[in-house]
């Protein structure tokens, strides 16, 4: 990367400067479907084209940096994401693969949805184009791209590569009560080692925190 850019909250949150009216989602970039889910414009057949605002194409168009986006929710983040995206993996002499790139959320529901927005999108330019053979490629791959939560990847990552952390195979994610049994254990037998090793740090810790 060449170096960064941040898009400024408050220029963002001019995107529905012409509309009194937050609801209305045309001033965020988001072309409402038969179904009243936001979808990208692309200019498809039976979809009408979205007209970005600047700030949303300079985020769309952006290339070679690092990039921070703060906006709103409902501000069109997601629409913004979904067609850079699609640019990245549909236009340039050399498109990249959807497999090739990490899109990460906060929830199961949240990866689901923007899985279930690209892949729409590269459906629509399918049927523009049925004979393209890299977005035929793109529609098979995106059921397999990494768009998942963050908690998702690293799980992952990890089990993709426990042997280099000199983990157990069969490892496991712990349920709630595992977990508060061994943050319990964990601390009292710290806990311990530091009434045992004594110090006047820990001692005037203990004296000024402890409740009993």
């Amino acid at each position: 990367m060449s170096g960064n850019r941040s898009i400024d909250p408050a220029v963002w949150k001019n995107l529905s400067a012409d509309s009194t009216d937050q609801e209305n989602q045309q001033t965020v970039g988001i072309q409402e479907d038969s179904h009243g889910q936001g979808q990208p414009g692309d200019g498809a057949k039976g979809q009408p084209s979205v007209t970005w605002t600047p700030q949303q194409k300079q985020v769309i168009e952006s290339r070679g940096t690092n990039l921070l986006v703060s906006a709103a929710a409902g501000s069109g983040k997601t629409a913004v994401l979904v067609e850079r995206i699609i640019r990245r993996i549909t236009e340039g002499e050399h498109p990249l693969d959807i497999d090739k790139l990490l899109v990460m959320t906060f929830t199961n529901a949240a990866a689901a949805e923007m899985r279930e927005r690209i892949g729409a999108a590269i459906e629509r330019k399918l049927e523009e184009t049925p004979d393209n053979e890299h977005l035929q490629i793109q529609a098979t791959l995106v059921h397999h791209a990494q768009i998942t939560t963050i908690d998702s990847f690293c799980l992952n990552l990890i089990r993709n590569h426990f042997n280099l952390l000199d983990l157990d195979p069969s490892f496991r994610i712990g349920d709630e009560g595992e977990l508060m049994l061994l943050r319990q254990e964990v601390m009292g037998e710290l806990l311990e080692a530091y009434y045992t090793s004594g110090g006047e740090e820990f001692t005037d810790f203990v004296e000024t925190y402890a409740t009993g």
